[in-house]
């Protein structure tokens, strides 16, 4: 059973993000602390994600504070039939979206990856739900992942933000978390619990 602490570090902010995963019987839980600063503001960011065992996203609440006493708690689900609501709110407009990507976390490019593993050996072009930090606005967007190199070894990834014009390489572990993300996030650390 999947089960694991890890530290992440963030790259262009003084940024550090504890995480964990726990394997349950019919889901992944993975829940994350993000301390430090995010585009010139000072927060923290408490999130916790729910995926099924093929990694079809299926829950996230997500909790900011920033420095001046400012709290947003943000909840987000997608039903059986694909529907998404933010905050109990319908959002139409999110319907071709199957995951999430938080802007403040490498974990969420875990879900398309272990989710479409063997369907990323060509370049593969998916709408996503995109949640920025700070803020958590929420919105459709566009992004690619292909495989470079998957093998027992070394499993390693292109990412293109189509919508924001970025590009980064991310290697993972054996459990489709990452270990490295460009210039973006390193892995400090990890446990298994």
């Amino acid at each position: 059973m999947l089960k694991k602490a890890l530290i992440w570090q963030r790259h262009n902010t003084p940024t550090l993000e504890f995480f964990q995963i726990k394997e349950k019987a019919d889901v992944y839980s993975a829940s994350g602390t993000v301390v430090g600063q995010i585009q010139g503001e000072n927060l923290s960011l408490n999130y916790e994600v729910t995926t099924d065992k093929n990694w079809q996203f299926l829950s996230v609440r997500l909790t900011q504070k920033t420095d001046q006493n400012l709290e947003k708690t943000t909840n987000i689900r997608r039903d059986v039939d694909g529907q998404w609501y933010v905050d109990d709110i319908a959002r139409p407009d999110l319907k071709p979206c199957l995951e999430i990507d938080i802007a403040a976390t490498p974990f969420t490019n875990t879900l398309p990856i272990n989710r479409l593993r063997d369907a990323l050996e060509d370049e593969t072009e998916l709408s996503m739900v995109y949640i920025s930090v700070p803020g958590l606005a929420v919105e459709p967007v566009v992004q690619r992942y292909k495989a470079l190199e998957d093998s027992a070894d070394n499993r390693r990834y292109l990412y293109k933000g189509v919508f924001r014009g970025f590009e980064g390489v991310i290697d993972i572990d054996g459990d489709g978390l990452v270990l490295k993300y460009s210039n973006t996030f390193d892995r400090l650390s990890v446990s298994s619990q």
